[in-house]
C-alpha cells in the first residue's frame, strides 16, 4: 500500500535532485586547467564515465531537507539551491574518504575513485568537492556571514566525526 501524498513527494524529490545536480554542475564546469580533477569529481557523483553509463547519483535527502527548509520558512526553495548543492558536495566529500577509509572499491555499482586513479588523486578530489561547496556558499542570497557558513560546515563535519567514531 502507498501512503498518501507520496507520488506527490517523489516527484518533489526528483525535482529538487535535478536543480541540485543543475547547480552542482555549473560549479563544476571549469576552465582547462582544472578539467582532470573535476572529470574525477563528475565521475563520483555518476554524470560522466568513458567506460560505463553514468548512474543515479545518489537521493539528495540532505540536499531536499535543506530545500524544503527553506520552502517551509516561507521562501522559494530556489533561493537555497547553492545551500543545497553544497550539502551534497561536502556529503560527497565524505563519501569519497570513506571509501578510501573503508577500503571500498565500488560506490553505485562502479569503480569508486580511489579504485580507478589512486588514493592521492581521490583524496584531491574529495577535497576538491568541498572546495567547491565553499564556492557554493557564495551564491546564497542573502549572502551569508562566514559565522554562517562555518557554523554549517561545523555540523557537517562533526556529524562525520560522530559517524567514524561509532564504527
Amino acid at each position: 500500500m502507498t501512503a498518501p501524498g507520496s507520488g506527490e513527494l517523489s516527484a518533489r524529490l526528483r525535482e529538487f535532485a535535478a536543480a541540485v545536480d543543475e547547480a552542482s554542475w555549473r560549479l563544476l564546469e571549469s576552465a582547462q586547467v582544472h578539467a582532470g580533477l573535476y572529470d574525477m569529481a563528475r565521475y563520483h557523483l555518476g554524470w560522466t564515465d568513458a567506460v560505463s553509463p553514468p548512474r543515479d547519483g545518489g537521493k539528495k535527502l540532505r540536499s531536499a531537507l535543506c530545500l524544503l527548509v527553506c520552502e517551509a520558512a516561507g521562501a522559494d526553495w530556489r533561493t537555497a539551491l547553492p545551500a543545497a548543492a553544497a550539502v551534497d558536495l561536502v556529503h560527497n566529500f565524505s563519501l569519497i574518504h570513506d571509501d578510501i577509509e573503508d577500503r571500498s572499491d565500488t560506490r553505485r555499482g562502479r569503480p569508486t575513485v580511489w579504485a580507478r586513479w589512486g588514493e592521492a588523486q581521490a583524496i584531491n578530489t574529495g577535497d576538491t568537492l568541498l572546495m567547491v561547496a565553499f564556492q557554493a556558499l557564495t551564491d546564497v542570497e542573502p549572502r551569508l556571514g562566514p559565522e554562517a557558513a562555518l557554523g554549517a560546515f561545523r555540523l557537517r563535519s562533526e556529524e562525520h566525526t560522530s559517524e567514524l567514531q561509532s564504527r
